[in-house]
Parts: structure tokens; C-alpha cells; sequence
């Protein structure tokens, strides 16, 4: 008898455990997370004190992780032309694993912030900051897309424009041999994308 209730408790116990793997997991939101970035976009100029509550909203009810609030965040306030707090949320999106899966946007991002470091004169960062974006996109070429799923096309076109930015960079730095390294490396890349596209039919 005493077997039996041990096993009925058991058994309740198992039961409960399921239903709570099955009913307590999050549910996936993604199609309403990226309804929400099309929105975003849409009303950015118009209203962007709408634009920073709804990523505000999103980020406090879970539907946006505190990295993509900021990689939103980033974006919308260097389109407004607040480089300071651009750079501010750019900062903290740098080194996110979990932005890798956003693909192009993230890259853009990075590229925009490496922009407005140099604009402020932070060279060094900027140069550091690129070679990282390189290496990292390489990185997502070596394995066919990685994390991120960007393109060979994409791919190229990022180290081509981070290269593009370092030359700029040398260039403010006074080091014009440095800089025509960079920029013809930038081009020679740039063209190698071209070709990849034109292989693959992308006008």
C-alpha cells in the first residue's frame, strides 16, 4: 500500500514536471519582433520619441533582448544625427554573440559606429575596431555563413568598407602611404564582390 502511494505521488509529480516543460517554455516571437523592426523603421523620422518607446516597451516585455534594444537604439539615433548617444548604445553592441544572428543589420551597425569614432577622432579605436570586424566576418566566410548567415557578397562588401574606413583613418592620421594601402585593398575587394555577384546574378 504504501508502494502505491509512492508511486501515484510519483507519477503526479512527473506529470506536473511535464506540463511545465511543455506549457513554461517562452514562446518564439521572432515574426513579432521583426513586425516591430519594420515598424521601427517606418516611424523613426516621422516620431522618434514613438520610435524609442516601442524599443523601450519591447525591451522591458521581453521582446527585444537588452543587445538588440541597443543595436535599434544605435541605428536610429545616428540616423537622427546624435552621434554621441549613437556611440553610446554602439558601444555596447560590440563583441554581442547573440547580434551575430541579426547578419547584415549587425555589420551595418558596427561599420556606422566605426563611421562616428572617427568623425570624434578616435582613430585608434576605429582601426581596432575594424580589423575585428575583418577577422570576424572571415571568420563567418570560413564556415559558409556562420552564426550570422551573411552571404560571400555581404561578406565582402563589410571587410571592403571597414578597410575603406581604416584608410580614411590613416589618411586623418597623416600617413598617406598607409592609407592608399587600405584603399586599394578596400577597391580590389569591392570588385571581387561585383564579380561574386554578377556569378550569382545579384544586380
Amino acid at each position: 500500500m504504501r508502494k502505491t502511494r509512492f508511486i501515484i505521488l510519483l507519477t503526479a509529480i512527473v506529470a506536473v514536471l511535464v506540463t511545465c516543460t511543455v506549457g513554461c517554455t517562452k514562446p518564439d516571437r521572432s515574426e513579432e519582433a521583426q513586425k516591430l523592426k519594420t515598424e521601427l523603421q517606418q516611424i523613426a523620422f516621422t516620431t522618434p520619441e514613438k520610435a524609442f518607446a516601442r524599443i523601450d516597451s519591447a525591451e522591458r516585455v521581453g521582446l527585444f533582448s537588452p543587445a538588440q534594444a541597443n543595436l535599434n537604439r544605435t541605428n536610429f539615433y545616428g540616423q537622427m544625427g546624435q552621434t554621441r548617444l549613437a556611440i553610446f548604445y554602439g558601444d555596447q553592441i560590440v563583441n554581442v554573440p547573440e547580434l551575430k544572428r541579426e547578419g547584415a543589420p549587425y555589420y551595418s551597425a558596427l561599420l556606422l559606429l566605426s563611421g562616428w569614432l572617427q568623425r570624434t577622432g578616435e582613430y585608434g579605436k576605429v582601426l581596432r575596431l575594424c580589423d575585428e570586424i575583418i577577422a570576424d566576418v572571415e571568420h563567418e566566410r570560413e564556415q559558409g555563413g556562420g552564426i550570422s548567415g551573411i552571404s560571400e557578397e555581404v561578406a565582402l562588401r563589410v571587410k571592403s568598407r571597414a578597410l575603406v574606413l581604416k584608410g580614411g583613418c590613416e589618411l586623418d592620421m597623416k600617413h598617406p602611404d598607409k592609407a592608399e594601402q587600405y584603399y586599394l585593398e578596400g577597391i580590389d575587394i569591392m570588385m571581387d564582390g561585383m564579380r561574386t555577384s554578377a556569378k550569382l546574378g545579384v544586380i
